[in-house]
């Protein structure tokens, strides 16, 4: 498993205050440091990066309403309300008791059919104490299917 999925193995040491044990030492500071050089290296092209396709990428979801009021057109505005925003906006009555706030942001993009898209991204999700079960059932379920030689399949679902 630490060679097929080793952010996971090495988050889920952590999380079990294994790294101490000699199995897994010397690769979960490897792992997790080389993770957040990846992650680093991610944010650095995604805030280089202006445009695709020649269209220009906001950063920003101010920046993308100016571009669609530059350009006399709608398309991040489709792309933030219509799409990504429409099942997240939250009254403050339902807000449920205990709930715990983190930095959030937006991601935008170009498609390769020329569609603006844009995702919502909780980017302060590490600040949070998240439900044990929760945390480690993707590490538990690869470890079943490696053991019992079976196939995963994977879905994405939207607004998950």
């Amino acid at each position: 498993m630490k060679h097929g999925f080793p952010i996971q193995t090495a988050e889920y040491t952590v999380s079990r205050g294994l790294q101490g044990l000699p199995a897994f030492s010397w690769r979960v500071n490897h792992t997790i440091r080389k993770r957040y050089q990846i992650a680093k290296a991610v944010i650095t092209r995604y805030l280089k990066k202006t445009h695709k396709f020649g269209l220009r990428l906001p950063k920003m979801v101010k920046e993308a309403y100016k571009t669609d009021q530059e350009t006399r057109t709608d398309f991040w505005h489709k792309a933030i309300i219509i799409r990504e925003m429409k099942n997240k906006i939250v009254d403050d009555d339902t807000i449920p008791i205990g709930y715990q706030w983190i930095p959030y942001h937006m991601i935008f993009d170009v498609k390769l059919d020329l569609t603006c898209k844009d995702r919502f991204v909780a980017a302060g999700g590490h600040w949070t104490d998240p439900d044990p079960i929760l945390r480690d059932s993707s590490v538990v379920t690869f470890l079943i299917a490696a053991l019992n030689e079976l196939d995963i399949k994977l879905i994405d679902i939207g607004n998950a």
